[in-house]
């Protein structure tokens, strides 16, 4: 088992638990984007945020990934590392929006497998409602957006580690796709779960609460589409396939 599995796999048992900012630090979580002779993991940029998306999956209530990214921009800049979890202040706007990016795609994993449970153990008319066909669409159609996500998510964690004028193109481009599959996939989610979803026992509702706050911090989803759209207009035609390709 390699170093980044490792990690992975001590993040998810931690997170389970009901975990405060002492063992978030004492694991060395915080410093993971950082090389081992900064105290951090030396692993890839990618591998290190793979991290955050765990968090997001477990509603992790500590700003995790926003100190990861502080401080390792804080170290870029040859300035001292925070000593304690990161405010929205400390966090530089492109690696907030990552962030969030890969804290979406968690917590769309979780609402579709909470979702896929519900449809298979709720009976209506004597049969699991995933046997009805307007629900087998519904899911289908969920589990596509959450794909989605997904992929955009990890196309914004590849493109930590590029210069700044190349990364916001492609964090733009992800921002704005996991925009639309949080607002299609709650939707759907909350379709499918009836009245249940909303109720204080249920966890759906924290979930997508969650991804209305998370799509709409760091930029936003109008903010992004927006970033996107004037830098299509500024390379005109003859720029415009270059630039997706090269995003």
């Amino acid at each position: 088992m390699d170093e980044a599995m490792m990690l992975r796999d001590a993040a998810t048992k931690l997170f389970a638990a009901d975990c405060d900012w002492q063992d978030i630090e004492a694991m060395g979580l915080p410093l993971a984007l950082l090389g081992e002779e900064q105290g951090g993991f030396g692993l890839d940029p990618v591998d290190a945020l793979a991290i955050v998306r765990l968090a997001g999956a477990a509603l992790v209530p500590w700003p995790i990934g926003e100190t990861m990214v502080a401080n390792a921009a804080r170290a870029a800049a040859g300035q001292a590392l925070l000593d304690g979890p990161a405010s929205a202040d400390d966090v530089p706007i492109l690696g907030g929006a990552i962030v969030r990016s890969l804290q979406c795609a968690g917590a769309l994993g979780r609402v579709l497998a909470l979702t896929i449970e519900h449809v298979n153990t709720r009976e209506q008319f004597g049969r699991p409602l995933a046997k009805f066909q307007a629900v087998q669409h519904a899911l289908a159609q969920l589990a596509s957006e959450v794909a989605a996500a997904s992929a955009a998510a990890d196309h914004a964690a590849a493109a930590f580690a590029r210069p700044a004028g190349e990364a916001e193109i492609a964090v733009g481009v992800a921002r704005v796709r996991i925009g639309e599959a949080v607002g299609i996939a709650n939707g759907l989610a909350h379709q499918m779960h009836g009245a249940i979803g909303f109720t204080e026992e249920h966890a759906l509702h924290r979930y997508t609460t969650a991804l209305w706050r998370w799509r709409d911090e760091f930029g936003g989803h109008r903010f992004w589409a927006r970033k996107v759209g004037a830098a299509a207009m500024a390379v005109g035609p003859a720029g415009y396939w270059p630039m997706v390709t090269a995003a």
